[in-house]
């Protein structure tokens, strides 16, 4: 079986309450990824209904999904309220929906709750470890979370346009939460990603090393600690650094062994050391689930291993993919360029570069 989460409408006129609708769709998403017999289609491939024309048959069959959970949010100061609508997309019947007008406070239990209510609709396995982990609370104190989702909002936008201002507003937002909750175990790991992302790779980060080990401390069983040490120790670029690499995603794999994003760590390992067939080997079997926010990120770099080997057609291809899905992201675009002006494409060369 398969679902789209596409993206939550915002209630009300505020744009300013965006980084919430968003973050409760992408809590869903988090939550339903990695059940047995569920295929959950990626943030990136639903972002581009965002505001879509489009009936809801034509989204399920480009998306090739069976359900469509349909939601809209609004935060307003202490109180929210969530609407969401799960939907076979088949035969446009409306299976469940529900309207939940609550305080923030219960954030995380409504979460859970329209996880399980979607899982029990389905009709779909939910093992243990995973019932743990959708009710799983990850911190005590909303206002951390809150402070949490604005700093996510701002790594989404530097990643889609490396504006460093972006970035800087996420550290900042990450740094504010943690002073809000210092056991929020998240939250160190993302203020760790987001440094890492500012500053270049080096052989030692002490602070970067620092938090990450709190975060580890904080919450052993959180896969994502391990994936960030897995990608910290692939920045360092030699043979004991990538031995520690591989140890770690391992770890992240076992604990979550459904999670498309530490295929897509573990694939970057071997990349890093020129192993690239053994690293499409690893992209391919990630592409096939489907299931993180990284899904673009994964078809370029399927591109730019199919460069390395001298398949620039195939490189073409997985990099337009990308396109389709975020048609002006700088990296991408470069990626075409490069690829046409080393096959002598020099007008679609010249086209793309006058489009970056």
């Amino acid at each position: 079986k398969s679902i789209a989460v596409l993206p939550f409408k915002l209630i009300g006129s505020d744009p300013e309450g965006r980084y919430f609708s968003e973050g409760v769709a992408d809590a869903l998403i988090n939550h339903l990824n990695g059940i047995e017999n569920l295929n959950v289609r990626s943030r990136t491939s639903v972002d581009t209904y965002k505001d879509s024309k489009k009936n809801l048959t034509e989204i399920a069959e480009e998306l090739k999904v069976d359900y469509i959970l349909e939601g809209s949010a609004q935060k307003y100061k202490d109180d929210i309220k969530i609407i969401v609508q799960l939907i076979n997309a088949r035969t446009d019947d409306h299976l469940w929906q529900d309207d939940y007008n609550v305080k923030y406070d219960d954030i995380f239990k409504v979460q859970s709750e329209i996880a399980m209510k979607i899982v029990s609709q389905l009709n779909v396995k939910l093992a243990g470890a995973k019932k743990r982990r959708i009710e799983k609370i990850p911190t005590k104190n909303t206002e951390a979370w809150d402070l949490f989702l604005r700093g996510k909002d701002y790594m989404r936008t530097w990643w889609k346009h490396r504006e460093v201002n972006n970035l800087n507003f996420a550290i900042n937002f990450f740094k504010e939460s943690i002073k809000k909750d210092t056991a929020f175990a998240l939250a160190y790991t993302q203020l760790a990603d987001a440094i890492q992302a500012k500053e270049p790779p080096g052989p030692y980060n002490i602070f970067i090393d620092t938090l990450i080990q709190k975060s580890i401390q904080l919450d052993p069983e959180l896969p994502h600690n391990y994936d960030f040490r897995a990608r910290y120790f692939t920045s360092h670029n030699n043979k004991k650094a990538f031995a520690a690499a591989m140890q770690n995603i391992e770890k992240a794999i076992q604990l979550d062994p459904d999670n498309q994003g530490f295929l897509i760590t573990k694939a970057q390992i071997f990349r890093k050391q020129i192993r690239h067939l053994e690293a499409l080997a690893i992209y391919k079997q990630a592409l096939e689930k489907e299931q993180s926010e990284q899904y673009n990120d994964l078809v370029y770099s399927i591109s730019r291993s199919y460069y390395c080997v001298g398949e620039f057609e195939l490189a073409e291809i997985y990099i337009r993919k990308a396109l389709e899905m975020e048609p002006d992201d700088l990296q991408f675009l470069q990626g075409l360029a490069h690829i046409q002006m080393i096959t002598g494409k020099n007008e679609a060369f010249l086209k793309t570069v006058n489009n970056m």
